[in-house]
């Protein structure tokens, strides 16, 4: 099972993040990266990662963009400020040589059906286009929950655009907040379409991010599922601080080895 860190834990300091994921035989993940909005900051912006980067040999997953976006909007130049994120996301990827991108949906749950019908078939729209591009790069896509109450949500729009290269992550912390499904029932519904996973621990009332030491999410029985449903999915430590990720990286490689992960 592949296991990566979030660069995350250093903020903007790329380097220093790549340098504690090889320390800790870890791959990373790089989120928070700044965008482009031309020719000049997109040159930039790769050389300055390719940089940061030159000295690592592990691989490579892509947080994409996410902070306000909503590429199902149903304001056009809102949806399409977004979608435009989204193939930026896709460009930054190829630049680095990663494997995998990470996109939230920008789901927002609201009990009026009118909402929920626009929302999935806007959302479905994008990517069953978006996907084309996906594909030629030979990347593979993930959605992740952050609102979403249910599994069902994001897995019709995975199953609606059947890729190969549009898949689902769980990002445990999430759920134990949002979500009065658990972990394990979601690992069970996405089953074969689970390809990534943000692992972090929180107390149910906020989306933390603490050591997977810390909080009510039980870490062993999650991936006791995982073994169960014959599933192994990229894992990614997605933790804010030093420590308490060097507590988790520890705990959770002890988890991998005792259940022959």
């Amino acid at each position: 099972m592949q296991t990566f860190i979030s660069s995350s834990v250093f903020k903007q300091d790329l380097k220093k993040a790549a340098s504690l994921a090889t320390e800790l035989g870890c791959n990373l993940e790089i989120s928070r990266f700044p965008f482009f909005t031309n020719d000049e900051e997109k040159k930039s912006v790769f050389a300055k990662v390719k940089s940061d980067l030159a000295d690592f040999s592990g691989e490579l997953s892509v947080h994409g963009y996410f902070s306000d976006l909503n590429a199902a909007s149903k304001d056009k130049e809102l949806a399409q400020l977004s979608q435009k994120r989204h193939y930026q996301t896709l460009e930054f990827a190829q630049a680095v040589g990663a494997k995998t991108i990470l996109f939230h949906t920008g789901y927002v749950p609201f009990r009026h059906p009118d909402f929920q019908r626009r929302y999935r078939n806007n959302y479905r729209a994008f990517w069953l286009e978006f996907v084309k591009y996906v594909e030629d790069a030979q990347i593979v896509a993930v959605l992740e929950n952050v609102l979403e109450e249910s599994p069902e949500q994001n897995l019709s729009i995975v199953r609606d655009v059947n890729s190969n290269n549009l898949k689902l992550s769980i990002d445990a912390g999430h759920v134990n907040v949002y979500s009065e499904d658990s972990v394990e029932t979601w690992i069970k519904a996405y089953g074969n379409n689970l390809y990534h996973m943000h692992i972090h621990n929180n107390f149910g009332d906020n989306d933390d991010h603490k050591s997977l030491c810390s909080g009510t999410l039980n870490f062993e029985n999650i991936f006791k599922t995982i073994k169960a449903e014959n599933l192994s999915p990229k894992v990614i430590l997605e933790i804010f601080e030093e420590e308490p990720l060097r507590e988790s990286v520890a705990y959770f490689k002890k988890i991998i080895k005792e259940n022959q992960l």
